[in-house]
């Protein structure tokens, strides 16, 4: 399986937001949407990213101050990414190299996705499943 059957699956959105968003309206963007992760563009071109993990990192940090810290002190500038056409192994060997939950998905310079750990093992549960079943059926239709 290929991420971009992830995100022909799922959904190419992907939540963006600048550098100059404070930690607290960061906090909201994730609760608000649900996500563990939002890309951080400088115009249209991904400058880092944001977690769920960083976000409880500085909280914890006194040096941080929630509201008026901004984005662009915290974000995780150099991206790991992966290309629309490697499969869901090579995005958790990447995954796993990097103690990371989410790529996002670039095609040439352009961001086309983003997938998240969640999103390769449902992918491999389904693929396995399916698998499963075919030979399940060609199993049973030899004898």
């Amino acid at each position: 399986m290929r991420i971009h059957q992830i995100l022909d699956s799922k959904g190419a959105n992907v939540v963006t937001t600048t550098p100059d968003t404070s930690l607290s309206e960061a906090a909201r963007i994730l609760v608000e949407h649900n996500i563990g992760a939002i890309m951080i563009l400088d115009g249209d071109e991904p400058a880092g990213i944001f977690t769920e993990r960083d976000l409880l990192r500085f909280v914890t940090t006194k040096d941080y101050n929630l509201e008026t810290t901004p984005l662009s002190q915290v974000m995780t500038r150099n991206l790991v990414t992966i290309t629309p056409t490697e499969g869901v192994i090579d995005a958790l060997d990447l995954m796993k190299e990097h103690a990371i939950r989410h790529l996002p998905v670039m095609k040439d310079d352009t961001m086309v996705g983003i997938v998240s750990s969640r999103d390769v093992m449902n992918a491999l549960h389904r693929s396995t499943a399916e698998e499963n079943q075919h030979l399940k059926t060609y199993i049973f239709a030899v004898r």
